[in-house]
């Protein structure tokens, strides 16, 4: 090869050595030993598939009767989103279909929930990655366009919007721990002793909507920096047209700053999606750590690590891995975006 076409590669060599090393080997690995019956000491035996059966049947893991009905819910949504979209005459039912589905699966969850079926740590991952997708994004988005128009102290707010992300998860767990949800002396049984509200120990009767209204706090401001400085890509003539045209807020961010943002609302989802099975620290906290009953994926990885099921761990982490994949290759077909 001449030295003009080995140069480009030679530079790329410590990057991709990089990634083979700390990415693609460990990854390669975790399934290896998924394979196996596998603890602190090593392999003990191989089980081929085995793992991946109890996985399949483990209630701690997820619940087969909540997601049977759940699936019903979003099919249901799905074809209410189509029928939506074909009654307005617009040909988009791959879309619509999605969001519909959505919608309905996380309504479905929501009721099994309420209800008291069993849910395990793949239902409440699903139910904090989805409700993130509908109300972080649109709530940062809507904050994002008001920061645009130039309100004075917009820059201000943005930071302050953002300071969450920049302090340890693991202090902000314990911050809301104790200043917000204790029995005792948390803000939140404060202000609702002030209605009459009796006393809850919400960590204790709530811990999945306890974790989803610390998570909702500490991420809208991340989305709201990233939408804020997306919209600057858009010419100010855009917002000038929609002016002139007579168009209300809510119809300005539907008709011209999702389209402009669709590749980066794409990109917050994945995140919301992603973020959600990789997060650990604030709801190991939350939720009470190993000796929890309410766990999602990640802690529930963790628990089994600790207990010494190295290899059933490991075969979570594929399952994750897996499901996150199909999820993530949904939402970019959806959006027609290809991969």
């Amino acid at each position: 090869m001449p030295e003009k076409k080995l140069t480009p590669y030679l530079f790329l060599l410590p990057a991709l050595a990089f990634f083979i090393i700390f990415f693609i080997y460990p990854n390669i690995d975790v399934f290896h030993i998924s394979l196996y019956r596998w603890t602190e000491m090593g392999p003990e035996a191989f089980v081929g598939f085995g793992n991946f059966g109890r996985l399949f049947v483990d209630p701690a893991f997820w619940s087969w009767q909540l997601w049977f009905t759940s699936i019903l819910w979003g099919v249901a949504g799905s074809l209410l989103g189509m029928a939506v979209l074909l009654i307005k005459g617009k040909r988009e039912l791959i879309k619509g279909g999605t969001v519909g589905f959505l919608i309905g699966l996380m309504v479905g969850l929501f009721i099994g929930g309420l209800i008291g079926r069993p849910m395990g740590a793949l239902e409440r991952t699903f139910i904090i990655g989805i409700q993130s997708i509908f109300i972080q994004i649109p709530i940062a988005l809507v904050i994002a366009v008001l920061l645009h128009g130039k309100i004075k102290g917009a820059r201000t707010f943005s930071i302050i919007a953002f300071l969450p992300m920049m302090i340890s998860l693991a202090a902000l767990a314990l911050t809301w721990q104790y200043m917000i949800y204790d029995l005792n002396v948390g803000a939140l049984n404060r202000v609702l002793g002030f209605v009459g509200v009796a006393q809850t120990n919400w960590l204790m009767d709530a811990p999945l909507l306890s974790v989803i209204l610390t998570t909702n706090w500490i991420y809208i401001g991340l989305y709201v920096v990233i939408f804020t400085s997306a919209m600057k890509s858009i010419p100010s003539s855009v917002f000038d047209s929609a002016k002139v045209d007579g168009l209300s807020g809510f119809q300005t961010i539907r008709r011209v700053v999702v389209p402009h943002l669709k590749k980066v609302i794409v990109l917050a989802s994945i995140m919301c999606i992603s973020g959600t099975f990789k997060a650990f620290d604030l709801l190991w906290i939350l939720t009470g750590g190993p000796g929890s009953e309410v766990h999602i994926t990640s802690t529930l990885l963790v628990t089994e690590m600790l207990r010494d099921h190295w290899g059933y761990a490991c075969t979570i982490g594929v399952a994750c891995f897996f499901i996150c994949l199909f999820i993530v290759i949904i939402q970019l077909r959806a959006m027609r975006i290809k991969v």
